[in-house]
């Protein structure tokens, strides 16, 4: 049985440490290209395979070591002005999965505000480089067409959205189009076949016209009655719009992802959910906690009424996005990617008070 090359052997043979030549396979931008193309080509050349299960069991025994920090993780928030932190409860839930994963992994998790006043990309490229952050999660703004231009060789980053970039890297997202799925399902087998959909032109283009594609494709597909034009105008819907859209097609369930449709509702005489129902696209769990101690921080204010409705699962996806850094950093995928990866998380049902049966619904007649 031919012996296991190990790290050792390697060093010995192109005379350097073990640690320059675990760094090397693992594509470490400390270790000059020359010098890890040398070191690959030895390994190959003696035969070298890395042990998945060797290097399962450290991770657990670093995760298992009680001492400070790894290292630090950068959460690169490019919105304009302050982080989001203090006006979108959805942010503070992807910070919260983040900073609890991280902590979890013996990893600290630091906020860098980019979009405004804060950091410049040369400011935070320094910073960054003097301080030994490697590991980068970028939270881009919604609309548009965004970039960074940082020294990418150095970092491994993941992007965490759908939205467009430049460069081009991996990143996480939720699974839009299987989310509008979901919840369109959910709404036909409460009964109902009128279904609308309302949303801002920007929020269509942000999710790559996942949920309006999935909408068009159910409604031609699955809805026996006629199809309701998608109300959206850019760069917001208006009231007036809402209420002459909602008199013209009269629909049975409104499904939205922003706007106060409940109160647009019941200005017109409609109440929800015993007229008309309405279920959100981006919506907090039925056991969601708003006295949370890191929720405490924002200025959100809970709602008298649970919406039904899709969770997006914004903690599952801060979560993710540190796993999914972590493991880039482990394979050594530094800088712009040639071929980038794509994760989605699947949000689930929000069963609420905002959707009844159909055969309860008490419809008003038409004006």
């Amino acid at each position: 049985m031919r012996k296991r090359v190990s790290l050792k052997t390697i060093a010995e043979e192109v005379g350097v440490s073990h640690v320059t030549v675990s760094l090397a396979l693992r594509n470490h931008p400390k270790i000059p290209e020359s010098t890890r193309n040398k070191i690959k080509k030895i390994a190959e050349r003696l035969g070298y395979h890395r042990d998945p299960e060797y290097s399962v069991l450290m991770a657990r025994m670093r995760l298992k070591q009680e001492h400070t920090p790894q290292g630090v993780f950068a959460w690169v928030n490019l919105h304009q002005g302050p982080s989001l932190t203090k006006k979108w409860l959805n942010y503070y839930r992807l910070i919260l999965g983040a900073h609890t994963r991280a902590s979890e992994l013996n990893y600290k998790l630091e906020v860098f505000d980019c979009g405004g006043p804060g950091y410049t990309p040369r400011q935070l490229n320094s910073v960054l480089r003097a301080r030994g952050i490697e590991g980068v999660i970028i939270t881009p703004p919604a609309d548009g067409v965004h970039s960074l231009d940082l020294n990418w060789k150095h970092y491994a980053a993941i992007l965490m959205g759908n939205c467009q970039f430049e460069p081009t890297l991996s990143r996480i997202y939720f699974s839009e189009y299987e989310n509008m799925l979901s919840a369109l399902t959910r709404i036909k087998e409460f009964g109902y076949e009128r279904i609308g959909l309302v949303m801002s032109q920007g929020t269509i283009e942000r999710v790559n016209y996942s949920w309006s594609s999935a909408y068009l494709g159910f409604s031609h597909h699955f809805l026996q009655r006629e199809e309701i034009p998608i109300l959206h105008h850019s760069p917001h819907v208006t009231r007036d719009q809402f209420v002459h859209w909602f008199k013209k097609y009269r629909p049975e369930v409104v499904v939205a992802n922003e706007y106060p449709i409940k109160n647009w509702l019941e200005s017109i005489g409609e109440t929800v959910p015993t007229t008309v129902g309405h279920v959100r696209m981006d919506n907090t769990p039925d056991d969601f906690d708003p006295n949370n101690s890191f929720i405490k921080k924002s200025n959100w204010k809970n709602s008298h009424i649970r919406y039904s409705g899709i969770n997006q699962e914004h903690e599952r996806l801060g979560a993710g996005a540190v796993d999914f850094l972590l493991a880039t950093l482990y394979r050594g995928e530094y800088g712009v990617p040639k071929h980038a990866k794509t994760i989605m998380i699947q949000g689930s049902w929000v069963k609420g008070q905002s959707l009844i049966p159909q055969r309860k619904l008490k419809r008003k007649k038409s004006d």
